[in-house]
């Protein structure tokens, strides 16, 4: 019995132990353009604090692109002003004309019903002259260019007014295409000014500065990195289990982590597994019992 539990030992072989290797955080700045050192405000072996500036660098297209944007939106603007005092003035002028014109029919129209009572005048003289009643219809032909003004009148106002009604709408809309390139054209500037505050770099945690490859004057190509940041403290270790043991490891479980390097009567450190890797690799040749042997494990 004892030895058909060994041997299923042996081919089920499980352990709890597996070695890894302790990685420090760093932030490897870099970035996706051409950029000129302005200065680097920490040295090399330094410590920092989160938040804190670390280097500053200068973008040449930068300020160009701004300009250029900046001009545009002048000259869009000034168009928008140019179209707003041509409506303004187009309505004017039709207010103008409106008002001219109906002066001039109003006062044909006077002068119509100012010969309608002259000739009213003159029978009432003439009865009272003769002492007999005249009867004698209004003309008809005043009559009639009294309402054919009339109606010029009308149709006159309601058109000029119609161009009136038209143009103020154009001059009131919120959302003309002028406006839309403005809107875009701003969105761009203001896309550039963010990219122009995320030239002052800062350190994202607490930590010591590492490998500074530039001074101030260089000029850098795009994705070269330019300085490092590691953390002050181990915060992952990246441990690898050999492909022929067995270890119910799980995303979630918690592990005790004891350095080997250490004193050893420091008690292990609480992690939890973050992931689980489905691949078998090699592994690193740090935690190589013999560097001339191949070793393969999961991470």
């Amino acid at each position: 019995m004892i030895g058909i539990f060994q041997l299923a030992d042996s081919l089920n072989r499980k352990s709890e132990h597996f070695f890894g290797i302790a990685d420090n955080r760093e932030q490897n700045i870099s970035f996706q353009y051409p950029v000129e050192i302005i200065q680097t405000l920490a040295l090399e072996g330094e410590d920092v604090d989160q938040g804190m500036a670390i280097l500053e660098v200068k973008r040449h297209d930068l300020a160009s692109s701004q300009n250029t944007l900046d001009e545009q939106i002048k000259k869009l603007k000034l168009e928008k002003n140019e179209a707003h005092q041509t409506i303004t003035s187009q309505i004017e002028s039709l207010v103008a004309n409106k008002e001219s014109t109906l002066a001039d029919i109003d006062q044909k129209i006077h002068e119509v019903e100012a010969r309608l009572q002259l000739i009213q005048h003159n029978k009432m003289l003439a009865e009272s002259i003769s002492g007999t009643r005249i009867a004698q219809e209004m003309p008809a032909s005043e009559t009639l260019e009294i309402a054919d003004l009339e109606k010029k009148r009308h149709y006159t106002a309601q058109a000029i007014q119609a161009e009136i009604n038209n143009l103020t709408q154009q001059l009131n809309a919120t959302r003309r295409p002028v406006d839309a390139q403005i809107a875009e054209l701003q969105g761009n500037k203001t896309e550039l000014q963010r990219q122009n505050q995320s030239l002052k770099v800062t350190a994202q945690f607490n930590g010591r500065i590492g490998s500074i490859h530039f001074k101030p004057g260089d000029l850098v190509a795009a994705f070269q990195p330019i300085m490092t940041v590691n953390s002050l403290t181990p915060t992952n270790v990246k441990g690898f289990i050999q492909e022929n043991i067995l270890n119910e490891v799980r995303i979630g479980q918690t592990v005790w982590v004891k350095s080997i390097t250490l004193n050893h009567d420091e008690p292990p450190l609480e992690g939890v597994v973050e992931s689980l890797g489905n691949r078998i690799v090699e592994y690193p040749e740090r935690i190589k019992k013999d560097p001339l042997i191949n070793a393969w494990g999961r991470e």
